[in-house]
């Protein structure tokens, strides 16, 4: 969630195992730690195209945090799927970069009251005139890229 450049590391953890669970219990803030990466290529410079499309599932949403802190003049939709409203925790943050970068069109899908989410229910007019990038959970990105390909977007613009 942090960017290059920032004088303090963010990150978000979801407890899934042992490790990350006990992550609350055994670091506080101003620990010394050891930090590995970043990993991936969310980052603007390596993501070409002027309008995109951007698919997030549950803790997927960490680095479009950071990239919607340092977008430019692209034209953004950001999607973040979560099991219910409760569970969007960053919402208010991505509001406030919404109302900063006018082209930045953010929307939380709560899957509890729209169910689940789907190229489809997306409407996305033109969708291989876009670029895509998805992070999240292994299923839903698959099942999101499965359907891109499928409506004729290429594989390099997921």
């Amino acid at each position: 969630m942090s960017q290059p450049g920032d004088a303090e590391l963010r990150i978000a953890i979801r407890a899934l195992g042992d490790d990350t669970a006990d992550v609350q219990n055994s670091v506080s803030t101003g620990d010394a730690v050891m930090v590995e990466g970043p990993f991936g290529h969310f980052t603007l410079d390596t993501t070409p195209g002027k309008r995109q499309i951007w698919l997030a599932g549950g803790i997927g949403i960490t680095p479009f945090l950071a990239l919607s802190r340092a977008l430019d003049d692209r034209e953004v939709r950001l999607v973040w799927c979560v099991p219910d409203a409760p569970a969007a925790i960053f919402e208010e943050e991505l509001r406030e970069a919404a109302k900063r970068h006018e082209n930045l069109n953010f929307e939380v899908w709560s899957s509890a009251d729209r169910g689940r989410i789907s190229i489809d229910k997306l409407e996305i007019s033109e969708p291989t005139d876009c670029t895509y990038l998805v992070c999240g959970p292994t299923g839903l990105k698959q099942a999101l890229t499965q359907q891109l390909l499928a409506r004729g977007v290429r594989r390099s613009a997921i």
